[in-house]
């Protein structure tokens, strides 16, 4: 069994950026750009990145694309990185 524990659903979206944070957002990016490794066809670009995700997308990324059976989603304090959570 694969669980992935740590799983963030996020709304990255425009309408929910605060302008005076875009530059932490494009810093979480880059990170996740890092995490991918070696494995770039994973990495999300700005515009796949900097969006309100989907949650079917999320289901089919961590149940139909990778070798995860289960997920543990966490809520993440907001910080004021985006105006809503």
């Amino acid at each position: 069994m694969v669980v992935d524990a740590v799983v963030h659903p996020y709304d990255l979206s425009p309408a929910n950026q605060t302008p005076e944070n875009r530059e932490q957002l494009l810093a979480v990016h880059a990170y996740h750009r890092l995490c991918t490794g070696p494995n770039p066809e994973y990495a999300l670009d700005d515009h796949e990145f900097l969006i309100d995700f989907d949650p079917e997308a999320l289901t089919d990324a961590l149940f139909a694309e990778s070798p995860v059976d289960l997920a543990v989603i966490h809520a993440l304090p907001n910080l004021g990185f985006t105006r809503a959570g």
